[in-house]
């Protein structure tokens, strides 16, 4: 069988940096095809260079058995190769048929003027072909997260077979990181279908929708390949081991470095409600105790922690930092008793994106006058202190891969000195061997005495790094686990949340 998609030798260099060292793969019609490798391995600049974003400096990158020579994303697109990017790409104040035609009204023009209705009908079409019961006429901001990734990817279909593409080859970027277990369950059902008219490029670092979903998967180590497998062959074992190699020994969640929390407690929440959201939820948090909120989307746990960091107020409910009764209205109050928040969106809330990795790493620390030569001290400390892959401490943070912002971010928190740290899926989108490392400062934090209040991005992380654990399902407390001498088995922790 022809390949859609044939990469051979794909070099790419910027600077000193080598990223792409002579990358190959072969993709199939109608398969679903898994790429996964650390953050750094060069996944995002190959999926970069066949946008044409990056001009490759050698190779060859074939479509459909044809030499193709992309040039930028549209004309990518008009060859059949589109992607679904993690961030999301529609526009929100725009409604979803002119998200969906946007670049392509010349479709549905006659005697220069746009007919709107025919867009409508083919957004129905399209949609309708899709399995989707989706309102083309509606504002996107209207639309919830998994609705929005399927406009993107019918959207995609859509330029792709309207370019003549025979085999369209779809890239899907961390589908996933957003979305909770049922979405995720519906996006794999779309996926099964939509792999009847292209190839699916599958990126992700949750490494059991690999072995799930995969026909084949690429390992990427170094901007190398290091591996091919088919799907029968898949483990997440023999897919960290190829991504991280010698580096990744011992127990991944390192339960051995878990301590047990002193008897002093540091938070104590009492009776804590918010209408809509949770109802009636207690909690204590001791001295150098990783304590889990367990939950599926919508279970409240994301809402308690905006409470408690002041992002959002309870209707009822008190919050106590070490024996005394606390009101926090705003973050800043929270900062000023030293608790301290590393979000979900690191990008968003917690890294100024456009400034260098030294001055967010010292953000936290630049009162009165500013030191330079101390702000680049304390950030060369920290680099090397959380091994912090980056050239120079003068890098811009947007040019750090997943796991090495959120290092950074990891940096602030320990920099404020806190007494409680908030973590809010401090693992998102990051890669397995960072992951370890962010285990391993977790870990530390804890030793320190430092009290975790921890929202994991798997059910397997909630339970490998906790000493306590509070499940919730619709806002209601269910259980609260202790996990310090015995981890519970992932059925006796799934029935207390689903």
């Amino acid at each position: 069988m022809e390949a859609a998609l044939s990469i051979k030798d794909v070099q790419k260099r910027f600077g000193v940096v080598h990223a792409l060292k002579g990358v190959n793969m072969d993709l199939y019609p109608n398969e679903t095809v898994g790429v996964v490798g650390e953050n750094g391995a060069g996944k995002s600049t190959l999926m970069k260079v066949l946008l044409g974003i990056h001009k490759m400096d050698d190779g060859e990158i074939k479509i459909g058995g044809r030499q193709a020579n992309i040039t930028g994303p549209k004309n990518a697109n008009s060859k059949g190769l589109c992607m679904v990017f993690q961030e999301q790409s529609l526009l929100n104040n725009m409604l979803v048929y002119e998200n969906m035609f946007l670049g392509y009204e010349h479709f549905f023009t006659r005697r220069g003027m746009i007919s709107k209705k025919r867009m409508i009908q083919a957004a129905h079409r399209e949609f309708d072909l899709m399995g989707l019961s989706i309102n083309p006429t509606i504002q996107v901001n209207k639309l919830s997260f998994i609705q929005k990734q399927m406009v993107e990817i019918t959207k995609n279909l859509w330029i792709a077979k309207s370019c003549g593409a025979v085999n369209p080859i779809i890239i899907l970027d961390e589908p996933t990181s957003a979305l909770g277990e049922k979405d995720a369950e519906l996006l794999f059902e779309k996926i099964s279908e939509l792999k009847k008219q292209a190839t699916i490029v599958f990126i992700s670092h949750k490494l059991g929708e690999i072995v799930s979903i995969c026909d084949r998967v690429y390992v990427l180590k170094d901007g190398s390949n290091n591996g091919l497998f088919l799907h029968e062959e898949l483990s997440e074992d023999l897919l960290r081991e190829c991504m991280v190699g010698d580096s990744f020994e011992g127990e991944y969640y390192l339960t051995e470095l878990q301590r047990k929390p002193a008897d002093k407690v540091i938070f104590e929440v009492k009776g804590l409600t918010k209408k809509g959201h949770f109802e009636n939820v207690s909690f204590q948090i001791r001295e150098g105790e990783i304590f889990c909120l367990a939950g599926t989307l919508g279970s409240g746990k994301e809402k308690i922690c905006d409470v408690i960091y002041g992002l959002d107020q309870a209707d009822a409910g008190e919050l106590y930092l070490e024996g005394q009764r606390v009101r926090i209205t705003k973050p800043s109050a929270a900062v000023k008793r030293k608790i301290g928040l590393s979000p979900e969106d690191r990008k968003g809330k917690a890294l100024v994106m456009g400034f260098s990795v030294a001055d967010n790493i010292a953000l936290p620390t630049m009162k009165g006058v500013i030191y330079p030569r101390k702000i680049r001290q304390i950030a060369v400390d920290m680099i090397a202190r959380l091994r912090i892959k980056t050239p120079s401490e003068r890098i811009i943070v947007r040019q750090l891969s997943g796991g090495n912002q959120q290092k950074v971010v990891m940096a602030k928190l320990i920099l404020t000195d806190s007494k409680l740290i908030l973590l809010s899926h401090p693992t998102r989108g990051v890669d397995v061997g960072a992951k370890r490392e962010i285990y391993a400062l977790i870990r530390e934090l804890a030793d320190k005495g430092i009290a975790v209040l921890l929202m994991g991005d798997s059910f397997e992380e909630d339970i490998g790094l906790s000493n306590t654990i509070l499940t919730l399902r619709d806002g209601q407390c269910t259980s609260l686990l202790d996990a310090t001498e015995r981890k519970p088995t992932l059925d006796e922790f799934i029935r207390y949340i689903v």
